[in-house]
């Protein structure tokens, strides 16, 4: 491998921590991954091809139709969601047996239409906003949208469904169910619950819309939850450069780090491009043979630099890891939380595409 930057995603891990969400749901309630922009950073084919392989998993979740057709060309079978929007043709729709909310009267006979053209009927989910203010019909609308749905015979109303606000406050989400729960219709999927949602929820569902849970993430959950889930994510990269400068000289743009001694800086090939939060700078820090050495500096677009002067033997081309296991350190999203002050979905969905993503045992 001859990668200056990759991530590695760890089957093993993500194999985990679905049964861990199999054990925490009810029994009849499916899951149903959510791997939207790009699995949130992971990597849209290789997270989505493992889960197609895993039989406690019953339809995947994208944002839009594009996510949807890329999963088919790379051989996902099992039913996919999309969540969001349309984005590439409606023929698309048809030819790739790709499952589309609807929330619109436009939308709902445009994908009539689809489906008169195509001899076959387009499954729809209906969306209801109970709060979050977003997509979805208002509850008082819901008998006149089912009623436009029913008369529209190129649809089947495959489900109902709504999404959470504070998915990790027990009354709120128990606030919105109420509101669901009247509109729901005997045969129909029935779906809200999330990562956070699914463990507080008082309903048993069709299915539970699993994202940072997957990846080994529950940011506003209870710490043992948290500790059961392993993150499946790896980000690594290389030094590409190595110097010593001596005590009082700063250390890249705005010199907003002084060394106070003679320090020995490792440059790394790898900046806020390839989604290193800029907020890193001089709070951050790597794992370079084991041990941990800070960032110094600002981050640059294609570098940044940490001193490993307590390092022995660092040398060119040597593996940094920037998240995930070395030795017995482990770096995750949430270390990156404490210098940066964001949620870890953002670090993670920020991870640029042209990373090689590369799947491990």
């Amino acid at each position: 491998m001859n990668y200056t930057t990759w991530i590695e995603i760890k089957k093993s891990a993500l194999e985990h921590n679905i049964n861990k969400y199999r054990l925490w749901l009810p029994k009849q309630t499916g899951i149903a991954p959510v791997i939207k922009a790009n699995a949130y950073g992971h990597g849209l084919k290789e997270v989505g091809l493992i889960h197609d392989q895993n039989s406690h998993v019953t339809r995947l979740c994208v944002a839009n139709t594009q996510e949807g057709v890329e999963l088919r060309q790379h051989g996902v079978t099992k039913p996919i969601l999309v969540l969001g929007f349309i984005n590439t043709s409606l023929q698309d729709i048809a030819e790739h047996n790709l499952d589309m909310i609807v929330s619109d009267v436009q939308t709902i006979k445009a994908l009539n239409k689809l489906g008169e053209k195509n001899g076959k009927k387009i499954n729809i989910h209906l969306k209801i906003d109970t709060g979050l203010s977003r997509l979805g019909i208002m509850p008082e609308e819901f008998e006149s949208y089912m009623n436009l749905i029913k008369s529209n015979s190129n649809l089947f109303l495959q489900g109902i469904f709504s999404h959470l606000i504070q998915a990790s406050d027990q009354s709120s989400v128990h606030e919105q169910e109420e509101l669901l729960k009247p509109l729901i219709e005997d045969g129909t999927q029935i779906h809200t619950t999330n990562s956070h949602g699914s463990l507080v929820s008082k309903y048993q569902y069709s299915f539970a819309r699993i994202g940072a849970g997957l990846y080994g993430y529950l940011p506003e959950a209870d710490p043992v939850k948290q500790q059961e889930l392993q993150p499946i994510l790896s980000l690594k990269t290389r030094v590409i450069g190595l110097k010593t400068i001596p005590a009082g000289q700063t250390v890249g743009y705005g010199r907003t780090y002084t060394a106070d001694k003679n320090t020995t800086l490792a440059v790394l090939g790898m900046g806020y491009y390839e989604g290193i939060d800029p907020d890193l700078a001089n709070t951050g820090r790597v794992l370079i043979r084991g041990q941990f050495a800070p960032i110094v500096g600002r981050i640059n677009m294609n570098y940044f630099t940490v001193d490993v002067t307590h390092i022995s033997q660092v040398k060119r081309h040597d593996v940094v890891t920037v998240l995930g296991t070395d030795g017995d350190n482990v770096l995750s999203a949430y270390d990156w939380r404490i210098g940066a002050k964001k949620n870890v979905r953002i670090f993670l969905a920020r991870l640029n595409n042209s990373i090689p993503r590369i799947v491990v045992e």
